[in-house]
Order: structure tokens, then C-alpha cells, then sequence
């Protein structure tokens, strides 16, 4: 999206907030991890690879459950299988059911794993790395930031009220973004959009620019987005072009595409699920809040090479 806008809320990026690693087994050279073209790899070629590769994402997860694991221990915390369980709904309740029609609860665990790339090992961690996480969270006051009736509006303007498609240009001086401009009003309304696509995989400094600066349904309600660009846009109808913008990266653009109309969905028959999709995001993010916490406190010295090159100073 527009780099001008804030992030998604999620716990994707970075380690999956935490649990214990399982015991690892006991690696042995006589027999070898992997036959390639009929012939064997052994431990001694293979596991640098995958200690430049992956040794990075490997001991951020390890710092992160050693660092839980001591926290749960100093609260008093005791996971069980209970809380484990909860996860896998969780996580089941994160896939949508639209796309995966007739599929049962084992297949949607395997498609989630299968997303993540998780394997039995690190799944399991993930249950527990979650558990623990959102079980410190809900016992700590204030942890967790509360959903206000203001927050719910706003949530149910951005997804049904009236949004407008964009092309917008980023350049790092007025006088280019002032060019654009002229070059797209130049063209008839029916080729504008054409035209800004093309200015914009050519010259924009937003990553936009690889969508030919395409910024689909956007509020003019979102905090997320330049006040700036939002105030030009809100009265433009399709075909127009707003004027230069000052925003982060310089300046911008924003040829308008299309407006949509609110959708007619009435605020009292979604109030409740947007709350809840709220409060679980406000949950989410006070949990990754503490990984990075718990994260900080240990450190990590790579001795060998190999791991060397992947974790750098991981500290």
C-alpha cells in the first residue's frame, strides 16, 4: 500500500509471538539428512547452509522462548493443554472459510502450517509462544490498550463508508510532481489513468509505483493516510487531479479514479463483530509489544561461522 500510510496490525512480522522449542534430536554423521540425486549430503555440508539461511529467524525465536519461559515461571504461569487448544481455534479462526470451502478442521490446520511454514516442531512452539504471551498480557492492567466507541466508528467508516481509488505520484522536488501533473491533465479523462500509471512506474518514489502508484478504497477518514493528500482528494470527482502535496517522501499527486459509495451496511448490525476484531488486534499488538520485551533481554553470541553470517549482531 501507499508507503505514506501506517502498517497492518498483525503478528506476522518477525518471530510469531512464543513458546519453548522442543528438543532438538541428537544430530549424528552416519547417517545423512538427505539424498541428493541418489547421493548423500551430510550434516557437515548441509547445516551451514542452513545456518546462513535460516539461523537469523532460528535463535530470534530461541532468545524469545528462553526469555517467556523465565517469565512464565517468575508470574507463577502454568500452560495447559487447555490454553494450547485455544491457539489452534485461534489460528483456524484466522483462515478464510470462503476460500477453502468443504474442508474439515484438520485440512485448515495443515493449509495454516503449510502458510507459515511450520512444521511440527515450530508449530508446536507457536501454540505454546502464544499462550504464554497472551496469558502475561491479560494478567498485566493496562497491557492492553481498550477499544473505544470512537475506534469502532472509524473502523466501520473505513470498511463501508465512501471510499475513492487513486493513482498518486511521489517525487522528491515540487517542480517534477508540478510536471506530472501537467502530463496527466494534458491527456483526455479517458487515458488519465493510463498516463499517471505510467508516470508513476517511471518517476514515483513510492512503492506504489510498481502498481503504476495504484492506492485502491481509500477514507478520507484514515489517519493512516497524509492528511495533506486526503483533504485534496475528498472533494475530486473522477478524472480530476489534485494539486502538489507536501508529504514524507517530498511530494505527491493523486489522480482520482473512481469513488465508491458507502455500502448501506448499517452500523448497529456490525458494531459488535468490529469491536471484538478490534479488541483481538489491541491484544495482538500488545502481545508483540511484549516479544520484543522479553526479546531484548537476551543476548545472543553466535559461534559458529556459518550462524555468524546469518544472526550478525543480534542483540
Amino acid at each position: 500500500m501507499f508507503a505514506l500510510a501506517g502498517a497492518v496490525v498483525g503478528c506476522s512480522a518477525g518471530p510469531e509471538p512464543g513458546a519453548r522449542l522442543a528438543p532438538m534430536r541428537a544430530v549424528t554423521n552416519d547417517r545423512p539428512p538427505l539424498l541428493l540425486d541418489g547421493r548423500s549430503v551430510v550434516w557437515s555440508t548441509l547445516g551451514p547452509v542452513l545456518a546462513e539461511t535460516q539461523g537469523r529467524a532460528a535463535v530470534s525465536e530461541m532468545r524469545l522462548d528462553r526469555a517467556l519461559e523465565s517469565e512464565l515461571r517468575a508470574r507463577g504461569i502454568t500452560l495447559d493443554e487447555t490454553a494450547l487448544e485455544d491457539e489452534r481455534r485461534l489460528l483456524l479462526g484466522s483462515i478464510d472459510r470462503a476460500s477453502v470451502t468443504g474442508a474439515d478442521e484438520a485440512e485448515l490446520l495443515a493449509l495454516v502450517r503449510e502458510r507459515r511454514g511450520l512444521g511440527p516442531v515450530r508449530f508446536q512452539s507457536l501454540l505454546r509462544r502464544n499462550a504464554g504471551l497472551r496469558a502475561i498480557v491479560r494478567e498485566t492492567p493496562g497491557s492492553i490498550d481498550t477499544v473505544s466507541d470512537a475506534r469502532v466508528r472509524l473502523a466501520y467508516d473505513l470498511a463501508h463508508g465512501e471510499l475513492i481509488d487513486l493513482r498518486v505520484v511521489v517525487t522528491a522536488r515540487d517542480r517534477e510532481a508540478s510536471e506530472a501533473r501537467t502530463e496527466i491533465l494534458q491527456a483526455p479523462v479517458g487515458y488519465r489513468s493510463s498516463v499517471a500509471a505510467r508516470i508513476a512506474a517511471d518517476r514515483s518514489l513510492d512503492p506504489s509505483r510498481a502498481r503504476g502508484g495504484r492506492l485502491d478504497r481509500l477514507s478520507v477518514l484514515d489517519p493512516a493516510a497524509p492528511r495533506a493528500l486526503r483533504t485534496a482528494v475528498e472533494r475530486l470527482e473522477p478524472g480530476q487531479v489534485t494539486g502538489v502535496v507536501a508529504v514524507d517522501r517530498g511530494f505527491a499527486i493523486a489522480l482520482v479514479t473512481a469513488r465508491h459509495a458507502p455500502d448501506g451496511v448499517r452500523f448497529e448490525d456490525v458494531e459488535v463483530a468490529l469491536r471484538a476484531d478490534l479488541e483481538t488486534a489491541s491484544e495482538r499488538e500488545a502481545m508483540r509489544a511484549l516479544a520484543r520485551r522479553l526479546t531484548a533481554r537476551i543476548d545472543a553470541t553466535p559461534i559458529d561461522p556459518s550462524l555468524a553470517f546469518s544472526v550478525g549482531d543480534n542483540r
